[in-house]
């Protein structure tokens, strides 16, 4: 976890360190290399914080939340893709204003070969205030993580176990396949910055570019494939009201690991029924592979989503347009503060 004191600096050198913090996140993100794997993902990517930014860690109003995710996959075609994740954050960490701290799960089995990813994180935010009331700020995140990932070969099958003469699959036939590894754990690490600016309490913008898998594991399951290349996102959302109960909230996600590039561009909206009550629903389109929705709805402090992937991809041939659905929920504790109000005493004689 990263660790800031505040201190004296003027709002120049604060501007400085954060640009120098930031070209050093823009020398990495142009010398990486290619990659041959893709990472977990979510359609809701704002409600799975801890796999989009480290930078987002306390990013609440409150001072505890607990995060779930739940993301189904190509059911219509194989065996389904599971992601599952559960993750917390707490903010003022030791009592230091603007430092927040999370810890957060994700497990993925992909397949038929089973493949599963088990994702351990440990993150760290710090925020730099830029104006004297907060309302332009600047976040800096860290996180360490620890990573396994395991498959086997029982269910699957190979050309090289086609029998020929006899016109059959022989499970009893090498498979000519590199087997030698079938689990790897390795250490990882993560950073993000983010830029957020509320001009209104209704009207913000929020920014951040962040890197995943800093270290570029040295893991191999076969001599030319590592396990892990670095993710590089770029994301921006802005929140407006357009109405007295109406807001919307257009968005946009760049991802790119290696030749894998992703873009998801949308807008969802929120209608404020009441002081407690508040209806999401959303649309949005990711290049080349699908459209979706989403729903949601908070109350008071819990909020539970849902959304709906169709694929729009060639596979959609096979998949009749059945992408994915994703579930979310998202709840936020906060501390009873005792009311402190002033009273007057009664005299003892009266």
């Amino acid at each position: 976890m990263c660790c800031f004191v505040q201190n004296s600096f003027t709002i120049r050198g604060k501007l400085k360190i954060a640009s120098s913090i930031y070209a050093f996140a823009i020398f990495l993100f142009l010398s990486t290399s290619k990659s041959y794997s893709q990472d977990i993902h979510f359609s809701q990517y704002l409600s799975s914080p801890f796999n989009l930014n480290p930078s987002l860690t306390g990013d609440f109003k409150g001072d505890y939340r607990v995060i779930g995710n739940y993301r189904n996959q190509w059911n219509a075609i194989t065996i389904p893709y599971k992601t599952f994740g559960i993750a917390g954050d707490m903010n003022n960490v030791a009592g230091v204003r603007n430092l927040s701290a999370g810890l957060s799960f994700y497990s993925d089995e992909a397949g038929d070969s089973r493949m599963n990813t088990l994702i351990v994180q440990m993150s760290g935010s710090y925020g730099y205030p830029i104006t004297a009331d907060s309302s332009h700020s600047i976040y800096f995140g860290l996180m360490p993580s620890l990573i396994r990932q395991q498959f086997n070969y029982s269910d699957l099958t190979f050309d090289n176990q086609f029998d020929i003469q006899r016109g059959i699959h022989d499970p009893r036939i090498p498979t000519g396949e590199y087997q030698n590894i079938q689990s790897l754990n390795y250490f990882d690490l993560s950073t993000g910055i983010r830029w957020n600016y509320t001009i209104a309490p209704r009207n913000k913008i929020d920014a951040g570019f962040s890197i995943f898998h800093l270290l570029n594991s040295s893991k191999y399951y076969t001599d030319n494939q590592k396990s892990s290349l670095r993710r590089y996102n770029i994301h921006a959302n802005y929140q407006i009201k357009v109405w007295e109960k109406i807001d919307l909230l257009p968005g946009i996600l760049y991802s790119e690991q290696g030749e894998n590039k992703n873009t998801i561009l949308g807008t969802s909206s929120r209608y404020l029924y009441n002081s407690t009550t508040v209806f999401h629903a959303g649309i949005w389109y990711r290049n080349q592979d699908a459209m979706f929705v989403n729903i949601g709805l908070t109350y008071q402090t819990l909020y539970l989503g849902f959304s709906y992937d169709i694929n729009t991809s060639e596979l959609n041939q096979s998949s009749h347009g059945q992408g994915a659905y994703e579930l979310s929920i998202i709840y936020v504790f906060q501390k009873f503060k005792p009311n402190k109000g002033k009273y007057l005493s009664c005299p003892n004689y009266l």
